[in-house]
């Protein structure tokens, strides 16, 4: 039986070589408690960093959902201009209006309007002739 970590509890039941003799047991199990200690402290700081960015990424996509205007999309939007026999049957009001599609607060007017066809035509007209603020530098 083990009745200590000297050098005769030792020899008493278990026969140890040199080599091991100058090993003590007690530091080498601070040294790894301590080291543990830290790596669990390492943890717990990369899992709340973790915490963090998932958090202002879920924040960050609750904010852009907020401000995206359904239906928007420039594919969109074009499908509808299609649909204007008015825009499509005169070739530069057709250009015009797709380079002022190129420009988001110009798709949600767009869809804003949608629904009331000769507004939404007049402000085309005009937009598509007339910079508007947003669109200058």
């Amino acid at each position: 039986m083990v009745s200590g970590y000297s050098k005769e509890g030792i020899g008493a039941s278990v026969e140890v070589s040199s080599e091991f003799q100058h090993i003590n047991l007690s530091s080498s199990q601070e040294n790894n408690s301590q080291k543990s200690m830290e790596k669990r402290k390492r943890d717990v700081q990369i899992a709340d960093a973790i915490s963090r960015i998932a958090f202002t990424s879920e924040s960050h996509s609750t904010i852009v959902s907020t401000f995206l205007v359904p239906g928007a999309s420039i594919g969109k939007i074009m499908t509808e201009i299609q649909k204007i026999e008015m825009i499509t049957s005169d070739p530069d009001f057709h250009s015009c209006c797709c380079q002022l599609m190129m420009f988001k607060p110009a798709r949600e007017m767009f869809i804003s309007l949608q629904g009331y066809k000769q507004r939404l035509l007049d402000w085309l007209k005009h937009a598509a002739y007339n910079p508007l603020p947003f669109m200058q530098n």
